[in-house]
């Protein structure tokens, strides 16, 4: 597998050149700083713009195209990365070696097509892909509050610091939708063209003067736009918060955000990791055998950690009434793991699930091209550098990070 990127003047392109796939996928992000107000109209143009084009003015000519290029998958998404908000288009088709010549170009061009050619007419976004769009964005924002395990999870972080980044809803707003008119998405979405930050990347069996010279040719940018602040961000956690909130819900979600006081990146990319793990990443974790099997106050309980914000996420499915006796053993738990109650085997275990994890990701060509956009944003270990470095973490690293996790956000959606 080859790595190189190139700078294109106003945007970055990075190839990643591999046999491993009979696939070719590419991903096109656009990267700004985050503002609240914008996650509403981000969320929603990544939508619209897939819905039409100029060439093909209906979704029934886009899925006749789909077809006619082998199936090819096109998709879009918004995310946050710490600091920054992205909007994501990406593509996956079969390499021409296995189809017809010529189809790595059209496939590509299909792509830029959707994105670069927008259905638009005197300044507005086409009727119908707006409005389905929208109705579809305003689904999902009514109804986030129905699938409890992400409501409570987002709600933990808006008890936690509701001004930061983190806190923000990744659907969007339903006051910022009702105010979005189709002139106002087109406004915004030159916006993106014309000011984001860009990186493409592209993966698969491909010669990288031809996907260099296919890109310079038909992506051309008048504005460049390559200054990246840190992704990284800071939780305001000045005391601790406790928040109820009563749901018309058989089973009582639990959510416990603790920070980490830590800006070792050794430490934010693998020690936190093994310390996740052990307490509370697997059916054998700390939390696991505390809280569920010698206890049996919980349904289901684990823990994860986010890199840029430091945040580990304890989460449990209890019945209301055992919330108490249940975050009084959380507690336990962590004490453990602070004074170093858990055994070498845990280390180890923690060890190859981790290196496991990094070599089954090689074999996604989603999963690389991830990471490699994690490198380019936080500089983060590509994967197999990250499988070397795995083999450093030992105990006494776990329970210095240990000492460094402090519980902040007690959040607690209550059923009934």
């Amino acid at each position: 597998m080859k790595y190189k990127k190139y700078d294109l003047d106003k945007y970055n392109l990075h190839i990643i050149n591999t046999d491993r796939f009979k696939k070719i996928s590419v991903m096109i992000n656009f990267k700004r700083k985050i503002k609240k107000e914008d996650m509403t109209i981000r969320r929603l143009l990544s939508d619209t713009l897939l819905e039409s084009s100029m060439k093909y003015p209906s979704r029934r000519l886009i899925d006749m195209e789909v077809e006619d290029l082998y199936g090819i998958s096109i998709t879009s998404n918004t995310f946050t990365s710490g600091n920054y908000d992205i909007l994501s288009f990406k593509s996956t088709f079969l390499n021409e070696e296995f189809t017809e010549e010529g189809m790595n170009k059209k496939s590509i061009l299909f792509l830029l097509e959707l994105l670069l050619n927008p259905d638009v007419k005197n300044n507005s976004f086409n009727e119908y892909g707006f409005n389905l769009s929208k109705r579809i964005l305003k689904n999902e924002i009514n109804t986030f509050k129905d699938y409890p395990p992400n409501y409570s999870y987002q709600r933990m972080l808006e008890v936690m610091d509701k001004k930061n980044p983190i806190a923000y809803r990744g659907c969007g707003y339903l006051k910022d939708l009702n105010k979005i008119t189709r002139q106002d998405l087109y406004k915004y979405y030159k916006s993106v063209i014309e000011e984001d930050i860009i990186d493409i990347v592209v993966i698969g069996n491909i010669a990288d003067k031809d996907i260099v010279s296919l890109f310079k040719e038909n992506f051309v940018r008048v504005n460049s736009n390559k200054t990246s602040d840190s992704h990284f961000i800071k939780l305001n956690t000045k005391k601790i918060k406790e928040k109820t909130e009563k749901s018309h819900i058989n089973q009582s979600r639990l959510v416990i955000g603790c920070t980490v006081d830590t800006t070792d990146m050794f430490e934010i990319q693998y020690v936190l990791n093994f310390y996740s793990f052990i307490l509370g990443g697997s059916g054998d974790s700390l939390l696991f055998k505390t809280v569920r099997e010698q206890n049996s106050l919980c349904y289901h309980i684990s823990s994860s950690y986010n890199v840029i914000s430091n945040l580990v996420t304890i989460r449990a499915g209890i019945d209301a009434k055992n919330k108490d006796k249940t975050i009084k053993l959380i507690n336990e738990c962590m004490n453990k793991m602070k004074n170093g109650d858990f055994s070498d085997s845990d280390i180890e275990k923690a060890r190859m699930i981790y290196k496991n994890s990094c070599i089954e990701m090689l074999d996604s060509e989603a999963s690389i091209m991830n990471n490699y956009i994690s490198h380019e944003y936080l500089n983060t270990d590509l994967l197999l550098d990250r499988i070397k470095k795995i083999d450093e973490v030992d105990k006494n690293m776990v329970i210095d990070i240990a000492n460094k996790v402090k519980l902040n956000t007690i959040y607690m959606l209550e059923g009934e």
